[in-house]
This record gives structure tokens, sequence and C-alpha cells, in this order.
């Protein structure tokens, strides 16, 4: 679901949300107008999460709920060591964002398309894969740790 989808009351966070939101992508991964790659801020990350992550929502309201009430006023050269203080102080809620924020980054279209990279699935394109030889794991199957039968 993108913004183009959404009517005023879909969506996830308020417009003071957002804003702050898009603030901080913006410093994760800023804009390249020379490769004509896009911020972080101007991907779906939200729908992303609703789609992908639905739990994560709650994780990433709070993130945003810790960071300074005028995060989004300042420039990205002042949001970064705040940025840095709030990764140190809360390194797992950091993480999942980051996570999170890749995740959605590098599956745009428009990213995909200005690093090179087809934006479609890699098969049924006429590729194939080669077979394996298959008896190379019998020493993995006739082990009796490392796996579990499901039969």
């Amino acid at each position: 679901m993108t913004d183009q989808d959404l009517i005023a009351t879909d969506h996830l966070l308020d417009v003071a949300q957002r804003t702050k939101l898009s603030a901080l992508l913006e410093v994760l991964i800023p804009a390249d107008e020379e490769r004509q790659l896009p911020s972080a801020g101007d991907v779906d990350v939200i729908g992303y999460v609703a789609r992908e992550a639905p739990d994560h929502l709650t994780t990433l309201c709070d993130a945003l709920e810790l960071l300074d009430p005028s995060f989004e006023a300042l420039t990205v050269a002042e949001r970064y060591p705040l940025l840095q203080a709030f990764r140190d102080a809360h390194k797992p809620l950091f993480e999942t964002l980051l996570f999170h924020t890749f995740a959605c980054y590098y599956q745009d279209d428009r990213v995909l398309q200005a690093i090179g990279v087809e934006s479609a699935p890699p098969f049924p394109r006429g590729n194939e894969v080669a077979q394996g030889e298959l008896s190379l794991l019998d020493p993995v199957i006739g082990s009796n740790n490392g796996y579990r039968r499901l039969s």
C-alpha cells in the first residue's frame, strides 16, 4: 500500500510523526542527486513495515517519540549527532529501524534502477538452476545430529 492508496484516516502515523520519520530517514540514507537515488525518507518505509512486519509499527512509533521534539526542524548535519546518541542509547530499537529501512529502500524500483539492478524476480526469465549432486548430502543425512527428520 502506498500513500496514493490511502485516504486521510488510513495513515498509520500522524503528520508530525511522518515528518519526523522522514527527517530521520534522510539522515540514514540521504538522497544522491548525481546517481538519481532518493533518500530513505522518499520511500514508503511505513507501508513496508505495515505489510512485512506490522508488529514493529509500535516500535517505530516509540522510536519517533524518543527523538528530540524539534528533530525535523534541524539541518541534516545537526540531526546526525542526535541520531548517533539515539543509536547508542537505544541500540535494539535503532537496529530494528535500520533493518526495515534498508529492506524497504533496496526494494524500491527507483533505487534498484539507479544501482543497475532489474526490478523483477530473477526467475523464470530463462535462467537455469544447475542441478546439484545430492549424494554429497549423504554424510549429513546419515549423521545423528544437525537436523531433525520431519517424517
